[in-house]
């Protein structure tokens, strides 16, 4: 058993440096263990050092286990945490600190969980050390088991990432019959790498760098600590001081948002259109507080049903379009969170990453968004600046684990830039059907006060999905006929889920507010309907005063007794209406153009960070008059809102020069840079 293999002189390969290399053994030291492969031998053992024992050799090769274990996991985020950067996604909302922390503190939630894994598995490593001389069990290298897993994870999204930008094929495009292929990747990705891995291992120990490796390790994880501790100390009293919210009364009102997508007042008979495409809503009003003349307050749903959800200003929260997502103390700003720790059920049924709650960070808010339950757990003191860095961790591991579950067949995967444009059944909560019952389901269900928002997708401009009972176009489908149809199938639904909550007894202890997140065109230039229902229909009758959907929020809190925050920016429409007079403020047009995805054209915003975060006008609505600013040049221009019913005198109007000052300020101290307008 000892004699040199095949006349071979005393000794055995080492691979390194992509060559084979001998190593002199004296004639009486026992022969490493051997791996067949292929025909050839390949060496999994390492040449051992006489003056080291059994202990100190197990002491080396867990060193350079440790080493892989680290290297594989900052590898893992730092390419991943590149291509968020570089892609002008979410990243561009949060400041460059927590970019520069987000890579330093992550790869710790993947270190540690990974050591903590190695552990056991070094322990079997000793234990098949002991087995008898020449056993193939004896060579097994099972820890490399950790650092290739995390490498598969990597490789795999690296090279989906490369087949569908360059060639439209991914996870999410295929046909789910060649899935399996998939499947087969990843195994074949993780057989070969825990065999590099080993490999690598071995010839580490032979070249004795295993010292510098594992103080490399230990630097990488001390500075990350560093990093953290940093931050921590540094968020250690910037919790806001606010007084305690008080929690609901017993028998406190449920609210229900629901917003049709890209629907003007003018297009529904409800507001004067002459075809009879809202049959239910003409009805309905006259139980409602019907505002004749609401505008949003952006002209992209991602902004407008944020500052909805807000009550501040898209150019305050920088929300305004995808990619920009609720950054810093504006997360935790807003009125689902306020209701949720009142004691409300929170439910959401929308769309993913255009109006979903949890994509935009809105922390502590939803318990349930989409498909998905979602933690609500807010840390206090200085953990709760952390929640940034936790936002992008979880991105990181969810663009890995979706398509990872969805290839294994255990769950369903969507591209949510196709489903806006082509809304179809995927995951059971995808069409406006599934949002109707999801929440008819989950009000049944309550067992506290609820919130719940939804959001239909049925009139998005400008694919709109064939009626199964058509009536305008029936004959002849026009784009105008089946924009008429989209509008009354949204009319049906909402008949359906008003008189299911009349039937259950909910609807009298519930404000119900029926609204849109802007017009056909995306902008804030047309009225939008805005009807809102009360408990036991206290308020009801016609408002023909502008309003904003800025002050929904503050009008739900006023309605079910919470008091208002000063951060909020809107106020109360029972208490606090605006004279005539008073401008409505919004965003308007963006800089967009048009991607592919999966190929189907979406918008995509572009210059998504400073100066203007996207933004190429900001409107104003005074009567029936707006205006908007062109940001790059300046310059001012108006027209007449359509269809608006409460027209002001001449001489009431602003002047162009005050509003223009008005527009100026109004960005300028939420520290937009505008040096280029006077």
């Amino acid at each position: 058993m000892n004699e040199p293999l095949g006349g071979m002189p005393p000794g055995g390969f080492v691979l390194g440096g992509g060559k084979a290399r001998l190593l002199a053994r004296p004639a009486n030291e026992p022969r490493p263990p051997i791996w067949w492969r292929s025909g050839r031998a390949t060496l999994l053992g390492s040449r051992r050092d006489p003056r080291l024992n059994e202990e100190e050799e197990m002491v080396r090769g867990a060193a350079v286990a440790v080493w892989q274990v680290v290297s594989a996991c900052y590898g893992f985020v730092l390419l991943e945490w590149l291509f968020l950067v570089t892609q002008q996604g979410f990243m561009v909302s949060l400041p460059y600190t927590v970019w520069a922390s987000a890579l330093a503190c992550i790869p710790l939630v993947l270190v540690l969980p990974a050591l903590a894994a190695l552990l056991p598995l070094l322990g079997a490593e000793a234990l098949l050390a002991r087995l008898p001389e020449g056993s193939r069990a004896r060579t097994l290298a099972v820890a490399s088991a950790v650092p290739a897993l995390v490498l598969t994870g990597l490789s795999f999204l690296l090279i989906d990432n490369f087949t569908y930008t360059l060639f439209g094929l991914g996870v999410v495009s295929v046909p789910k019959s060649l899935l399996f292929l998939y499947v087969l990747l990843l195994a074949v990705l993780f057989a070969v790498l825990v065999r590099k891995v080993a490999l690598a291992r071995q010839e580490v120990l032979a070249s004795g760098g295993w010292r510098w490796r594992l103080a490399v390790a230990g630097g990488l994880i001390t500075l990350s600590l560093g990093v953290l501790a940093l931050r921590l100390a540094g968020g250690s009293g910037t919790e806001p001081q606010e007084a305690p919210i008080a929690r609901a009364a017993a028998g406190s009102p449920n609210v229900i948002f629901v917003a049709t997508d890209g629907l003007e007042a003018r297009r529904m008979s409800a507001y004067g259109y002459e075809r009879p495409n809202t049959p239910f809503l003409e009805r309905f009003k006259e139980r409602t507080l019907f505002f004749e003349n609401a505008f949003p307050n952006a002209g992209r749903t991602t902004g407008s049903t944020t500052s909805m959800l807000t009550s501040r200003f898209p150019t305050s929260t920088k929300v305004i379009f995808p990619p920009h997502i609720l950054s810093g103390e504006a997360s935790f700003l807003h009125l689902p969170g306020l209701l949720r720790r009142a004691g409300y059920e929170t439910h959401q049924f929308t769309v993913r990453y255009y109006a979903d709650g949890p994509d935009l960070n809105m922390l502590g808010g939803f318990e349930h968004a989409n498909g998905r339950h979602v933690s609500v757990e807010v840390p206090t003191g200085p953990w709760r600046t952390l929640m940034q860095e936790r936002y992008v961790a979880e991105r990181i591991a969810e663009r890995l684990t979706e398509r990872v579950l969805y290839v294994l067949g255990i769950q369903p995967m969507v591209n949510h830039f196709k489903l806006v444009q082509l809304p179809t059944r995927i995951a059971g909560w995808d069409t406006d059907e599934d949002r109707i019952q999801g929440a008819l389901s989950a009000a049944g269900k309550a067992q506290r006060p609820f919130f719940m928002h939804i959001h239909l997708m049925g009139t998005h401009c400008c694919s709109y999905p064939p009626s199964p009972n058509p009536v305008f176009a029936r004959t002849t489908r026009s784009r105008e006929n089946q924009l008429d149809d989209a509008i009354l199938d949204a009319d049906r639904l909402l008949e359906r889920f008003i008189t299911r909550l009349e039937e259950r007894g909910l609807l009298e202890n519930t404000m119900v507010v029926l609204s849109s997140d802007h017009n056909h065109e995306w902008n804030t230039l047309d009225r939008v309907p805005l009807m809102i229902h009360f408990p036991g229909g206290r308020h009801h009758g016609v408002v023909k005063e502008n309003a904003q959907l800025l002050d929904v929020a503050p009008t739900v809190l006023e309605t079910v007794g919470l008091p208002i925050p000063g951060w909020m920016e809107g106020r109360s429409l029972l208490s606090a209406r605006r004279s005539p007079t008073e401008p409505i403020l919004g965003t308007g047009e963006v800089n967009a153009r048009l991607a592919n995805a999966d190929w189907e054209y979406i918008s995509q915003l572009r210059n998504a960070g400073p100066p203007l975060y996207g933004m190429t006008t900001v409107s104003a609505i005074v009567c029936d008059r707006w205006w908007t600013l062109q940001l790059k040049t300046g310059e001012l221009q108006t027209g007449r809102v359509s269809g608006h019913t409460a027209p002001c005198a001449e001489e009431s109007l602003p002047k162009a020069e005050d509003l223009r000052q008005r527009f100026l300020s109004h960005l300028r101290e939420r520290g937009f840079e505008l040096a280029h307008l006077r």
